[in-house]
């Protein structure tokens, strides 16, 4: 069954012995829920992502989406000059800048934070460089691992799979409403242990199982061997992945 914002406050009026709960305290819950539920173990229903990003004219940066945890791939398939991606650390990005050195149809990225403001958390973006000459809708094909992208209405749906991990998600809300909210006769930081120890906990145990037979791939990876052994390229500094 899909979970909404609405069941997640019944879940935590359950857990609180049945006094009404608002929807920003129910909001803020279900965030810091999800946060840790993604936070548990690498889940492989969050590998795999794909979304396009688009260029605009002389912004040296992609924005991501809200979910982005981390970079697998970032390919050109739309309207774009360069045909190859290079991913480069950030002293690479910044020497190629200062030396305004030509890409030769490369396109040098690097994953940067971008400091947050009174009104917006921190945010990780895709510099590029050289910026881009125009505004391309769909240049970009990224691949990625997701994270947590924060519910903001009561009319949200929960983004968790309809399976053990789901129940595992409704019993760490109901930790932290215990937690946050009646401290005196609830341990936050006990409960979250014995949660996230499958040795203790059978809804973990099943998260993970279901989680598991989820297939990630398929068919033969070509050149996966080959990524392995040979991480850098073409010089140090440039990989062929994050």
């Amino acid at each position: 069954m899909t979970l909404d914002v609405a069941q997640c406050a019944q879940w935590i009026d359950l857990a609180l012995g049945g006094k009404p709960h608002p929807v920003l305290s129910t909001l803020q819950l279900a965030n810091m829920a999800g946060k840790h539920l993604v936070s548990m173990t690498r889940w492989r229903y969050l590998e795999n992502e794909t979304t396009t990003l688009d260029t605009v004219a002389s912004q040296a940066w992609l924005d991501l989406p809200a979910n982005f945890a981390q970079e697998k791939s970032l390919v050109p398939v739309n309207g774009l000059t360069v045909d190859t991606v290079q991913w480069v650390t950030r002293d690479v990005f910044n020497a190629s800048q200062a030396q305004q050195a030509t890409s030769d149809g490369f396109t040098l990225v690097t994953v940067e934070t971008v400091a947050g403001d009174e009104e917006t958390p921190p945010t990780p973006r895709i510099a590029i460089y050289p910026a881009p000459a125009s505004s391309v809708t769909g240049a970009y094909s990224l691949v990625y691992r997701a994270g947590w992208a924060n519910v903001t209405d009561a009319d949200n749906y929960i983004q968790v799979p309809d399976n053990a991990i789901q129940t595992l998600y409704i019993a760490v809300l109901q930790a932290f409403a215990r937690g946050m909210q009646r401290h005196e006769k609830a341990s936050l930081s006990l409960n979250l242990s014995e949660l996230s120890d499958p040795r203790k906990s059978d809804l973990f145990k099943n998260a993970l199982k279901d989680d598991r037979s989820t297939k990630t791939s398929h068919g033969r990876i070509v050149g996966a061997i080959e990524a392995r052994r040979r991480r850098v390229w073409p010089s140090p500094g440039y990989s062929t992945g994050p």
